[in-house]
């Protein structure tokens, strides 16, 4: 029974925030084909025959009486209210330094047993007792347990082709990707109503950099750290434009200090060019009066052997 509370009070939530532009397929004839193909909620057609169409297009956007058909079982409001509740409730386990994984909570250290149980709906149930686990990125996990033994994760078509191995090996070098063939048995064309079997190529890869920035140190990936976003949602709209204004302003000078840094570079390669002539001239210098020196001593010499001894 409590599963069955939990399904229900999860797929609830998740209902009441349905979008209210959803994709609809139809099958018709020319005339509605030709009509729909002009319309700004249009995506795809296909002919089937015997004059007729699978029509595929949104709904809630046509110029029409009925443009704004919200759905009955909608409140955004209450979903979202949800969402936040759910997220400072878990914000105290997920932001722990010992987190690895954060869609099923996974830490390195027991939690106290008062918040812990397999029965009561709000707390935490154990799932497995961890001996060893990589946990690369979201949906893409191996871990090895005495409950569970191997356990591994991947999401996409190259799931067949990741083992606890590639996840040892994708930690040590998470840039790595490989190119596998992959079938797939079943999959459905929904335009031509068909199903039929594919074969093809897949890259065996972690998709990084998506929500965290990679940390790296001594040119290793350590871990990973947030990327900074700013919540301009509480500011009034003149705090809103003071803050924009400031960030063209701050825009304006820092292409103003790459234009003197570029100045100031220019300046100083010719100054140092010309102290390198000056310094040139200034031996030819130089050397020119050590010669004229030289020169004149010559000319004292042969003055001195003309004078007579006195």
């Amino acid at each position: 029974m409590s599963l069955l509370y939990k399904l229900v009070m999860n797929s609830l939530y998740g209902r009441f925030g349905i979008h209210p532009k959803s994709t609809k397929t139809d099958i018709g004839g020319i005339k509605e084909y030709q009509y729909r193909m002009r319309q700004e909620s249009w995506l795809d057609g296909d002919y089937l025959g015997n004059d007729k169409y699978v029509l595929s297009y949104h709904t809630n956007m046509d110029n029409t009486i009925d443009r704004w058909d919200p759905p009955k079982n909608s409140a955004i409001q209450l979903a979202a209210a949800i969402t936040a509740c759910a997220r400072i409730y878990m914000y105290k386990y997920t932001s722990r330094e010992d987190c690895y994984y954060t869609d099923s909570v996974v830490l390195g250290n027991p939690l106290p047993e008062e918040v812990v149980s397999s029965s009561i709906i709000g707390k935490f149930k154990l799932e497995a007792r961890i001996k060893k686990g990589f946990f690369l990125a979201p949906k893409s996990y191996y871990y090895s347990s005495k409950e569970k033994g191997d356990v591994i994760k991947y999401k996409g078509a190259a799931k067949e082709h990741v083992d606890a191995k590639w996840f040892e090996t994708q930690y040590k070098h998470p840039e790595n990707q490989l190119e596998r063939e992959f079938v797939s048995n079943f999959r459905v064309n929904i335009k031509k109503l068909s199903v039929y079997k594919r074969k093809g190529k897949v890259t065996v890869a972690l998709a990084l950099n998506n929500k965290r920035m990679l940390l790296h140190i001594g040119g290793k990936w350590v871990g990973s750290t947030p990327k900074v976003v700013f919540d301009l949602e509480s500011l009034d709209n003149a705090s809103k434009e003071i803050f924009y204004s400031m960030k063209q302003k701050l825009s304006s000078q820092e292409i103003e200090n790459l234009y003197l840094r570029e100045k100031r570079a220019s300046m100083e390669d010719k100054r140092s060019q010309d102290l390198v002539q000056t310094e040139e001239r200034t031996m030819l210098d130089s050397e020119e009066e050590v010669e004229g020196t030289n020169h004149t001593l010559e000319e004292n010499n042969k003055t001195d052997e003309k004078k007579p001894d006195t």
